[in-house]
């Protein structure tokens, strides 16, 4: 019997300045620590993260440092998706009070360009979900210059990059 193991860690990187209220029980170095475990027990690693999460003023900050967490975990796999505000949360109070300012479509676009223009590793890409403006799965780095592409065209002719906000759907 061929049994499969994987370990999902999900990163949030809270902005130093910013006591975020979204919170994963892991900081980045327990992630790498954690990874690096799993790995030498022969555990895929699994890792899932939200384009948007530094909001409209710690949108470049957070991919950058997400950029960077990536290519020291070197996950077999990436699950990227766009914040979903979910009712009910901290951080959908902080939404109605201004307290959180939401990421642009533009600049979540934009996070996914830097990614795929500076993620440095083998891996598979779930970048299909739901919420995602360019729904894209496949292999990295294989296809890492076309979904590139794929980023590109969408910032120049989607007019989904001249709203306010992405009306993303909650779980």
């Amino acid at each position: 019997m061929n049994v499969h193991f994987a370990i999902c860690i999900v990163i949030n990187l809270n902005l130093k300045e910013e006591n975020r209220k979204i919170y994963t029980g892991m900081t980045p170095e327990q992630a790498i620590e954690g990874a690096a475990k799993a790995k030498e027990a022969e555990i895929e690693v699994l890792a899932s993260f939200i384009f948007g999460l530094g909001g409209k003023y710690r949108s470049k900050e957070h991919i950058i440092e997400t950029t960077k967490l990536l290519n020291i975990l070197q996950p077999e796999e990436i699950a990227p998706m766009v914040l979903a505000v979910q009712p009910g949360t901290p951080l959908a109070n902080e939404v109605k009070s201004g307290e959180f300012i939401q990421a642009t479509p533009l600049q979540i676009l934009e996070e996914e360009e830097y990614l795929l223009e500076n993620l440095n590793i083998n891996t598979v890409y779930w970048g299909n979900h739901g919420n995602n403006i360019k729904p894209m799965k496949g292999n990295l780095p294989e296809m890492q210059c076309q979904f590139l592409n794929h980023i590109k065209h969408t910032i120049k002719t989607n007019p989904i990059t001249k709203e306010d906000i992405l009306l993303a759907n909650p779980w």
